[in-house]
């Protein structure tokens, strides 16, 4: 096994639909089935964002339900662009306010989220959206009239109040421990804070001084012990990172921007020259797989493309199969391989694989092999086998949203095919 890329190479009720948009859809560990949007909803009317407006033009070209299904709410987003995406909710004209996010650690463009309403009860809340270069929209005020009935899996009444805008001129965070960069290595990097109250948290990086790739750290609720694994850097290379965080009384802050400069790649003496061919670009595709996350096709956000896009900072993420999850990856002619390379995706607690089996469908099993961590892309031997497809399935998982960052099939040097 080599190590590559990684350190070294290293409720229910409708009376109207008034729905003016927001933010993003992204399922859920438990997940829940959509409900249909109604057609020729009118967009909101006097009151409204201005579409000329960064962030009213961002909501108007979004999409934002509530829907009442199986005895629960969930609140159904989606986006024109990926974002990362936090709702603070509460009953109309209180002052208390629930803070939660979309159990899910990349920006996306749809997601879900189970909110904790009551029946018979009226309910305001806003979103807030990051972009992957931390331009922070704010939405209106929704209001949800949540009265019972006995109709199941309906949208629910939403009113839309006035306020969009872009948030700009943020204040600086109060922190209990200051935001640092630590473990620095060639290709990744690990990051920490503390907030002084419990907060939700966004982090844009990227070769400074621009960012570009935004991740959070997993689990829907705010707390104050934060950290976040930095992977897929590009090795001697200067980094921005920007933190901001948002807390349950909706206000967005910024923790930290700071530097850092990844160390130099070393060169592996027991790691060979190796040609990838499973590559979208090189004529491969996706012949089968257990789940897209969200029920989405192969080319969505968390599509299965994202395995064998040659990014590695894309991810392929299964409908919550756990162990169950399998994908196949096909070539475009008979390729004579010898090792395959797999980078798991994680979401902290679940979503991570810990061993896998490939196999040819001539040839039968090629191996089972295990992946020591989720920080990098790990490169395997298999027994030279002519092949136009390899399966790829899950035997050991923390279980949940398992996928991978990137799946590689390397073909033998032309002098050995």
């Amino acid at each position: 096994m080599w190590n590559s890329r990684r350190n070294v190479l290293s409720l229910p009720l409708i009376l109207a639909f008034l729905l003016l948009a927001a933010c993003a859809n992204e399922k859920s560990e438990t997940g829940a089935p959509l409900s249909d949007a109604l057609e020729g909803a009118e967009q909101a009317e006097a009151g409204a964002v201005e579409a000329d407006d960064p962030a009213g033009k961002f909501f108007l070209d979004s999409n934002v339900r509530v829907n009442f299904t199986q005895g629960q709410f969930w609140l159904r987003l989606e986006t024109p662009v990926p974002v990362l995406c936090a709702v603070n909710y509460g009953p109309a004209g209180g002052s208390v306010m629930e803070l939660a996010a979309m159990d899910m650690t990349a920006p996306a463009t749809d997601h879900d989220l189970q909110l904790q309403l009551a029946l018979n009860t009226t309910f305001e809340f806003e979103l807030t959206a990051f972009t992957k270069n931390h331009q922070v929209f704010r939405s209106s005020v929704y209001t949800i009239q949540a009265k019972e009935d006995d109709a199941p899996d309906l949208d629910l009444v939403t009113s839309v109040g006035d306020g969009a805008r872009v948030m700009t001129e943020l204040d600086l965070c109060n922190l209990k421990e200051e935001l640092a960069v630590f473990d620095v290595l060639a290709t990744s990097a690990s990051l920490a804070f503390a907030s002084s109250v419990p907060t939700l948290a966004s982090s844009a990086y990227g070769p400074a001084p621009a960012l570009g790739t935004s991740r959070r750290a997993s689990g829907t609720s705010p707390f104050t012990e934060h950290s976040l694994d930095l992977l897929a850097l590009e090795p001697s290379t200067k980094y921005r990172i920007q933190t901001l965080l948002i807390d349950e009384d909706s206000t967005v802050c910024v923790a930290g921007d700071i530097n850092f400069t990844t160390l130099q790649e070393e060169s592996d003496p027991n790691a060979p020259a190796l040609s990838n061919v499973a590559l979208l670009s090189a004529g491969a595709f996706i012949s089968g797989v257990s789940s897209n996350w969200g029920g989405s096709g192969n080319d969505g956000s968390f599509g299965a493309d994202s395995a064998i896009d040659g990014d590695d900072t894309t991810e392929w993420s299964s409908d919550s199969d756990g162990d169950d999850a399998w994908l196949e990856v096909s070539l475009p002619e008979p390729t004579k391989i010898i090792a395959i390379g797999f980078w798991t995706r994680t979401m902290g607690t679940s979503a991570q694989i810990s061993r896998f089996s490939v196999t040819s469908p001539g040839q039968g099993l090629l191996g089972e092999f295990d992946l020591p961590d989720a920080k990098g892309l790990f490169v395997f031997e298999v027994p030279a086998t002519t092949t136009d497809s390899l399966r790829f399935e899950v035997i050991t998982s923390s279980g949940g949203n398992t996928g991978a960052r990137t799946i590689e099939i390397y073909a033998a040097a032309e002098d050995e095919r």
